[in-house]
């Protein structure tokens, strides 16, 4: 019964929020914010245009819902694109869960292995000096893997594989994936603490470049076509890009 009022709960908040959305996304097309017209949709990725599907009401918009449902038949996704920050920010994120498990799995061990002795000299636990020990060396060498993956040459998206998989990669104004150690000193620049100076900067950028990306000379794309060429990635940056910013690390 419980479950029930549970699962009834749940699928009230759901429609007032998807009601809320809706009401937001009207009001500000009734007050001349958003144009919803052809030209307006078109700029808008299909994720967006799918969300917005959702919102509009299709009796009471049938218009407006019909111009949707057209524009989504008719969206053709491009090769590439600038990787969108809600991308960027929840891939790290979903890495990084990756690691706090590592940890979790570590710490288990340390618990269950290592007496927990304090050291009367020191003063430190001996579990507590493994543990910190081992988290180390877990966040070098995933820093280490990360950057090995990046700096691939010869693969057609040069990331780890869940950015692969979603077709986010890391490359230079050249066209080619960073170096080696170019892709690790960016991957530890954007680590705690300095991590939300860099999703502040990217929030800030008109392109999503953050300032570890301006620091070490980097684009961050979103190839959804693996056949893409060096020389495509090359000229899409070059001309989406206008103003080429300067490398602050070379």
């Amino acid at each position: 019964m419980r479950k029930k009022r549970k699962e009834t709960s749940t699928q009230t908040t759901d429609i007032v929020k998807a009601a809320e959305l809706e009401s937001e996304f009207m009001l500000k097309a009734e007050a001349g914010e958003i144009i919803p017209d052809e030209t307006y949709l078109q700029k808008l990725h299909l994720d967006e245009l799918l969300e917005i599907k959702d919102l509009v009401n299709p009796e009471r918009e049938a218009e407006l819902a019909k111009r949707i449902e057209s524009t989504i038949l008719r969206y053709e996704e491009p090769r590439i694109e600038i990787a969108r920050l809600d991308e960027r920010i929840w891939s790290y994120f979903y890495e990084k869960y990756l690691l706090r498990f590592l940890f979790l799995i570590w710490g288990g061990l340390v618990f269950l292995l290592v007496p927990n002795k304090t050291e009367p000299e020191e003063g430190m636990p001996m579990a507590l000096k493994v543990f910190l020990l081992g988290a180390l060396v877990l966040i070098i060498a995933f820093r280490l893997s990360l950057a090995i993956f990046e700096s691939q040459k010869k693969a057609s998206i040069p990331a780890s594989p869940l950015r692969r998989k979603l077709g986010i990669a890391v490359f230079m104004q050249d066209g080619n994936p960073p170096g080696f150690f170019r892709a690790l000193l960016r991957g530890f620049f954007k680590s705690f603490p300095l991590m939300f100076l860099t999703v502040l900067t990217m929030e800030l950028s008109p392109n999503n470049r953050g300032i570890h990306d301006k620091l070490f000379g980097t684009y961050v794309l979103r190839i959804n076509n693996p056949n893409v060429s060096r020389a495509e990635i090359r000229e899409f940056i070059k001309t989406k890009y206008a103003s080429k910013s300067k490398t602050m690390l070379l």
